[in-house]
């Protein structure tokens, strides 16, 4: 990935705060030099990713500064009540989302391979309003805080756009699925 790959009107300012004074040319470069391991995608694994607009270059700047977690059947990802300040993806492995109320706990949704969660508490800055819990014997994610990804978006309002979208994208279809369960309950309830 060169400089032109990126949104080059920030490229000087955030490249010195990213990488500190090393001159680097070329991302990869600094990749190589640093052993920085990435989670290489695939166009297989773009294609199923849920932030689907995200560019390679911007795996390869989110990658950078995520931190690789390790969780095991029955850990939780993300408490519920707790402040959100992280979005993790899934890399291996599979997690529940779980409701808990006063006398149940409801499973609201499974994720997968390349699926987000901790995104509301993200938008809203608030806390999360359900657990994430692993769901297999080694679930492994990626976590980046909501500081790093707000000063990557700072300094490439492009990927900034792009998140978002993707994001919106994530939600709407959510909502979607949401709906037609509701539907499918109601419809169960007159009969």
């Amino acid at each position: 990935m060169s400089r032109s790959d990126l949104d080059s009107d920030n490229y000087g300012n955030w490249h010195e705060s990213f990488f500190g004074n090393t001159e680097i040319q070329d991302l990869s470069e600094f990749f190589v030099h640093s052993h920085v391991k990435l989670s290489c995608q695939t166009q297989s694994d773009m294609a199923n990713n849920r932030l689907q607009y995200l560019t390679a270059n911007d795996w390869v700047l989110i990658n950078a500064k995520a931190k690789r977690l390790t969780f095991h059947l029955g850990q939780e990802i993300i408490k519920q009540g707790a402040i959100g300040d992280t979005i993790y993806v899934i890399r291996t492995g599979e997690a529940s989302v779980e409701l808990t109320g006063t006398d149940s706990t409801t499973i609201v949704a499974k994720l997968e391979k390349e699926e987000i969660c901790g995104d509301m508490s993200f938008l809203e800055k608030s806390t999360a309003t359900a657990a994430v819990i692993a769901k297999d014997e080694v679930v492994e994610v990626d976590a980046i805080s909501a500081q790093d990804l707000r000063k990557l978006f700072d300094a490439f309002p492009g990927m900034g756009a792009r998140f978002y979208r993707s994001l919106a994208v994530v939600l709407a279809r959510r909502l979607r699925e949401t709906s037609k369960h509701l539907a499918r309950e109601k419809a169960l309830r007159k009969h």
